[in-house]
């Protein structure tokens, strides 16, 4: 009976032995899924930030794709596309990007709409422009509404400078003259 209870003995102690390593290579494994799992979602958000990076890059592009196609079509339909150049007027819009708070794709856009203001000469065209930005900045308008009040000012200066006096921009007595020279 001893000799069987000494066997038992031994036996229940590899049991526990082996029960004791079989929990430590069980931990370890637990231990090995959460490295795998924390480096899996790094991973993932990784390739998330890079994949919504590359959509807004796509996105912007295609913007400015298509504000320097309004603008060439504005110049073409307005036939003002010898009195301006498209690669000079997009120069010019990201000089201004660099100055102002507004992208040269939006700026690009301003500039094709305020070339439908056929009475605007090139002389004229980059205060204007400028002008736009600034007025824009100021009011917190956007640039299409600030474009077509400028554009009509410009294009009319006599009823011009009543449709700014209505939306709060109010001229020197020797700017309003100088208009009606």
């Amino acid at each position: 009976y001893a000799k069987s209870l000494g066997v038992l003995n031994k036996k229940q102690n590899i049991t526990f032995r082996n029960s004791r390593n079989l929990h430590k290579a069980n931990m370890k494994l637990m231990g090995s899924f959460s490295v795998l799992r924390s480096k899996l979602l790094l991973v993932g958000f990784a390739t998330t930030m890079f994949t919504k990076t590359i959509g807004r890059l796509i996105a912007a592009s295609n913007e400015q794709e298509l504000a320097e196609k309004k603008l060439s079509q504005a110049l073409i339909s307005t036939g003002r596309s010898t009195e301006f150049s498209k690669h000079e007027m997009i120069n010019f819009a990201s000089a201004l990007q660099k100055t102002t708070a507004f992208g040269d794709e939006t700026i690009i856009k301003a500039q094709a709409l305020l070339t439908t203001f056929t009475s605007i000469g090139k002389d004229v065209f980059p205060g204007a422009t400028k002008a736009i930005l600034n007025v824009s900045a100021a009011m917190g308008q956007d640039l299409q509404q600030t474009t077509i009040q400028v554009g009509k000012a410009l294009n009319d200066p006599v009823q011009g400078m009543a449709a700014l006096r209505r939306v709060g921009i109010q001229l020197s007595d020797a700017q309003e003259k100088q208009i009606k020279r």
